[in-house]
């Protein structure tokens, strides 16, 4: 089968100016922070229609930018056509959510605190039931983060875990880790 996914991430990936602290932080790549829900919803529709019109191909999932939902709840997610959301601590879909342990660089304009996230992401695959996901961000390539992507996939690999795509776990009965029989 096919071996990537192509998910949605957002229209401009940025947000209009704020006071908040978390938008200032992410350099303002939280796009959907402050958006009422029509809105929100309707920039991931458009960001849907403009990936399937671009490379067609289906598009299923949703990361959002600077993993930030805002007011894009689950209904408004799926009411713009995508079967899941893929956020840094679950994978929400129709039949509810899933645990995730995402590892990943990218903290914005804070880029000191690439070590964290990734720790918080390995501690967060610690969860009982939780989905170890790797998320490489084009700014994670850029500042160099690509061979700790590939340490970690030979980990998850070398400890019996089975790469899948994230529409995979969701179109299945039940969302639950799998690891290779011993």
């Amino acid at each position: 089968g096919e071996r990537f996914e192509l998910v949605g991430h957002g229209v401009s990936h940025a947000r209009e100016p704020s006071f908040d602290p978390f938008s200032f932080a992410t350099g303002r790549c939280d796009e959907l922070g402050g958006l009422a829900g029509d809105e929100a919803e309707r920039r991931a529709r458009t960001c849907r229609a403009y990936l399937e019109d671009v490379f067609e191909t289906a598009v299923h999932g949703f990361v959002p930018p600077a993993f930030r939902w805002g007011n894009l709840d689950l209904s408004r997610l799926l009411n713009a056509g995508y079967l899941y959301g893929l956020g840094l601590g679950d994978l929400r879909h129709a039949r509810g959510r899933s645990k995730l342990g995402t590892v990943s660089w990218d903290p914005g304009r804070l880029a000191f605190m690439a070590g964290a996230l990734e720790l918080f992401g390995r501690a967060a695959s610690l969860r009982r039931g939780a989905i170890p996901c790797l998320v490489v961000h084009p700014s994670d390539v850029a500042r160099g983060h690509l061979p700790r992507a590939y340490a970690h996939l030979d980990a998850l690999l070398a400890s019996g875990h089975e790469p899948a795509l994230a529409r995979d776990w969701v179109m299945k009965d039940a969302c639950v880790p799998r690891a290779k029989p011993s």
